[in-house]
Parts: C-alpha cells; structure tokens; sequence
C-alpha cells in the first residue's frame, strides 16, 4: 500500500512538473518580442536651403524595407544672380563670368527671376538585415515641375538701349532614380543622404513679351531676334523659337528635361 501511494505521488509530480514547463513555454513564445520599427517619417531637405528651396518629404514603410515617398519642393521668387552658391559654380564653369555683371552664357543673371515648385513620387528598396528605412537604398521616382521666370533683356537699339521685359511658364515631367543611405538615430532621428540621383523628361512652355516693339526699325528687329537666338541656342538642335513683331515677343519651348539630385535631409520618425 505504501508503495502505490508513492507511485501516485510521484506521477503526479511529473504530470504536474510536465504541464508547468508546457505553460512556461507556451507564454514565453507569446511574450517573445517581434522586431518593431517606426512606419512613418517626415523630413526636411537642409541642403536645399542653399538654393533657396524649400524642400519637404513624407516617408511611410509599405513593407518591412520598401517605402513610398512623396515629396514637395518650393522655390519662391528668386533672383538667380543673388544665389551666392551658383555665383561659385559659374566662375568656375565660365572664364568670363564677372561678378559685377554676372552674365552668364549671354544671359545676366541679376535680370533673371525664377519661381518654381516640384512634386515627387518615389519608390524605396533598403538592404540591410535591420528592419524599417533604414540602411542603402535604391530608389525609383517620377517627378513633375513647374518653372515661371522673368527676364528684363537690354537690348541696344539704333536710337538706344531698350529695357524688354520677358516672361515664361515651363512644365515638366520626368523619371529617374537614386542610392543613397538612410541613419536612424535614437529611433527617432532619420538622417538620410542622397549620394546622387539622376532624372530625364520633358518640357515645354511659352515665352512672351507684351513690350510695343513698333518704334524699333526693321534692321533693329532683325538685330532683336539674332540676339535671342544666340541667347537661345542649344548646339545643333532647336528647342526653342521665337518671333518679334510689333506686338512684342512670342515663343515655344519643348526639349528634353534632365537633372542630377544629391543632398542632406533630416526628420523625424514616428
């Protein structure tokens, strides 16, 4: 009798000590933490800031390393020729280019306003073994942008210089892609560099100058749009054209529409 009392005993331990590791392990798989990373980013493009930019993105994970982007940029109304970074960039690139005047090409620089916005979609794919956007990327996107200028031509007449006010509206669509490199920093600091982007499209717009250009003679005229297609010459090829009349300027734009892209932001995760 004895000796079955400590059999039961003993089997009830087991079964006991049996079901207690099952729940044990069983709560344990249900606590393990699953790999968490912040969904949404908003950032700020800082580098822009030294062309006068305004440039915002917002981030969010489609997945556990592909993202979508959208992005907006402004430029407000600008004089070109007050942009000290370009101003280093056409010495550099002109022999001729005299800081005084700042002509560049044959176009003065400190006539020249522009005011332009973008808007961008972009596909991201990070590498890397952590999850979220974070790591190298590679990027897909497509952009569209919009660029109205004014330009003020002195042009010298027969009896004088003329002052010719002149004004476009171009648009532009294009697509391209990017590499670069994404840091989050306390979980919610995001540094992200763009090391280089490249993009091509297509523009086209209106030029257009309501200036009365009757008082000018005809070799005077001639001598108007001799000046603006030098101005507007591009090789070989023909992307823009233009008329002078007594009524003023007009002209057609359509090429092609190519840039590069690199820069700095910074944001917050979330």
């Amino acid at each position: 009798m004895r000796n079955r009392i400590l059999l039961f005993l003993s089997m009830f331990f087991l079964v006991t000590n049996a079901d207690a590791q099952t729940a044990d392990s069983a709560t344990s798989l249900q606590k393990a933490p699953k790999p968490t990373y912040r969904k949404n980013l908003v950032k700020m493009n800082v580098t822009a800031l030294l062309l006068n930019n305004y440039s915002f993105s917002y981030e969010r994970l489609l997945t556990r390393k592909i993202s979508f982007t959208a992005g907006y940029r402004i430029m407000p109304k600008t004089t070109i020729g007050e942009i000290s970074l370009l101003n280093k960039v056409y010495e550099k690139i002109d022999e001729d280019y005299v800081d005084g005047s700042k002509e560049f090409v044959g176009v003065d620089l400190n006539q020249l306003e522009v005011k332009s916005s973008a808007i961008t979609a972009e596909f991201r794919f990070y590498t890397g073994k952590k999850p979220g956007a974070r790591g190298f990327y590679f990027s897909l996107y497509g952009k569209y942008a919009d660029f109205k200028s004014n330009y003020n031509l002195d042009f010298e007449s027969s009896n004088g210089n003329v002052m010719i006010p002149m004004s476009a509206d171009n648009k532009a669509f294009a697509g391209g892609f990017s590499f670069g490199v994404q840091w989050q920093i306390a979980k919610r600091v995001a540094i992200d560099l763009t090391i280089l982007g490249a993009h091509y499209g297509t523009l086209k717009g209106d030029i257009v100058s309501t200036k009365d250009l009757s008082g000018l003679s005809p070799a005077d005229k001639q001598d108007l749009q001799d000046q603006l297609d030098e101005m507007l010459d591009f090789g070989d090829r023909t992307y823009i054209t233009s008329s002078v009349s007594n009524q003023g300027i007009t002209g057609t734009m359509k090429g092609p529409f190519a840039g590069l892209k690199t820069g700095i932001s910074i944001g917050i995760a979330f």
